[in-house]
């Protein structure tokens, strides 16, 4: 009976020696490393280590649901370059700062999302910490590039209370970000304090900040949609919704300060908010910290307006479906657009507002430029000469250009018509009383032929005064 019960032992031994480790472990592998799978974070994170050491690029993938519970965050050194895939999973964690901090060169993605999902699907990464601000679920200090997941967010029902998760920002970007699709959000606003924007970019230590939007799809009662605090920020499309409709406490669609700025080339922003609040501000240096270039803007509370609360926001397209308004401290320049309401104020000088649309007016001064030295108020045509002019000329209102730059790009032809000076002032001694132009007028090389003067009173050299 001892050796039949001694050769049992031994096969038994044998059986096991040969049963995968992973069969035997404590809990199913959460995580996959280039095909090599484990159990644990922190197991994983030395393997990352180890392939990126050798110059190689760690492909990780999850397996199941993640949890990171320590004080430090998961961090990517400089010099690796990992691909995350998140494949329906969530990666959560209850450091005491941002969970997921990149310095090296970052892709995240979720392979379960569908295809025309825009990146969203059942994974997240978020953080569970609500102690204090700060808790980002991704902040990159190198190259950052997002193709899918949520972030911010502890499931995907984007209707409810997000009042256990992410007290920071879904994304605080300090370096190179490019966002090609994905989810992002905070915790609800005043809820364990909590004030975060869902994407943010860049700060006074990092003001060359630089993060391009493709498509992001953001939502929920957080402190704000999109922040730029030192940097470019440049949305090309997307779905950007600020609030539910019930919230009185949520600020703004876009905010810039310090030199950051925002540029909106396309995409739908909507301001679902119960109070007066902006839907733009700009504490920036900028000159003009939120150019809107294009899409869709709509302020979904009833008898609210599209209002800018502080600073300059240049308009120069998109379609406006509520009236728009500016505070006493805020300049809201337009170029071009779609406008419900009459804008006539905020229109610049050679456009005009017609059946709902700002376009360049039938008699616009200049051909282009803005009137810098490095950007000069372009003159092509003798229309374009005649209307400079007359703005110099006008009885109300006249412009002196002072200080801007002019350059005529084209030789001219004038009627030998008895010409009228740019600038119909008179002279006394040195002094001059009337209208005069005092900016910068670059001839470039060009003539203007068949210029008649006629008035004795006029100087055969004048025709700018």
């Amino acid at each position: 009976m001892k050796r039949k019960a001694l050769s049992f032992l031994l096969a038994l031994c044998l059986i096991i020696g040969m049963v995968p480790v992973a069969a035997l472990a404590d809990s199913d592998p959460v995580v996959e490393v280039n095909g090599q799978q484990f159990s644990d974070l922190e197991t994983a994170m030395s393997q990352i280590q180890t392939i990126c050491d050798a110059g190689k690029t760690a492909s990780v993938k999850l397996l199941g649901d993640a949890s990171w519970n320590t004080e430090q965050s998961l961090s990517i050194p400089e010099g690796y370059t990992v691909t995350l895939d998140l494949a329906g999973h969530a990666l959560s964690g209850s450091t005491t700062g941002p969970l997921l901090v990149n310095y090296g060169n970052l892709t995240i993605e979720d392979s379960t999302a569908g295809e025309d999902s825009h990146g969203i699907g059942q994974g997240r990464i978020y953080t569970t910490n609500l102690e204090a601000q700060g808790r980002h679920a991704v902040q990159n200090y190198g190259t950052l590039t997002i193709n899918g997941g949520i972030f911010g967010d502890n499931n995907t029902n984007t209707t409810d209370a997000n009042d256990q998760a992410q007290r920071g920002n879904a994304l605080r970007n300090l370096g190179t970000a490019t966002i090609n699709g994905g989810a992002f959000t905070a915790c609800d606003n005043y809820v364990n304090n909590g004030y975060a924007y869902a994407i943010a970019n860049g700060d006074s230590n990092h003001p060359d900040a630089s993060l391009t939007i493709h498509y992001a799809t953001v939502y929920g009662s957080m402190n704000g949609a999109l922040a730029s605090d030192g940097g470019v920020v440049t949305v090309e499309d997307g779905s950007y919704t600020l609030g539910k409709g019930s919230e009185d406490s949520l600020y703004y669609v876009a905010y810039t300060s310090g030199n950051g700025q925002i540029v909106l080339k396309d995409g739908s922003y909507t301001r679902n908010v119960n109070n007066s609040t902006a839907f733009f501000s700009d504490y920036s240096d900028t000159g003009a910290g939120i150019v809107v270039q294009g899409g869709t803007y709509e302020n979904a509370a009833e008898g609210k307006t599209i209002a800018v609360g502080n600073g300059v926001v240049a308009i120069s397209g998109g379609d406006f479906q509520d009236n728009l308004s500016a505070s006493a401290s805020a300049t809201i320049t337009i170029t071009g657009g779609t406008f419900t309401g009459d804008v006539s104020k905020f229109i610049q000088d050679g456009y005009e507002l017609s059946e709902g649309t700002v376009q360049p007016s039938s008699t616009r001064v200049f051909a282009s430029g803005t009137g810098s030295a490095e950007d000069p108020y372009v003159i092509n045509t003798v229309e374009q000469f005649k209307a400079f002019r007359k703005t110099v000329n006008a009885e109300a209102n006249p412009k002196s250009y002072a200080g801007q730059y002019i350059r005529l790009d084209a030789n001219l032809t004038l009627d030998e018509e008895n010409w009228e000076p740019i600038g119909n002032g008179t002279r006394s001694g040195s002094s001059f009383k009337g209208n005069s132009f005092r900016g910068v007028f670059d001839g470039n090389g060009m003539k203007i032929s068949g210029l008649k003067i006629t008035d004795a009173a006029t100087n055969a050299d004048d025709a700018i005064g």
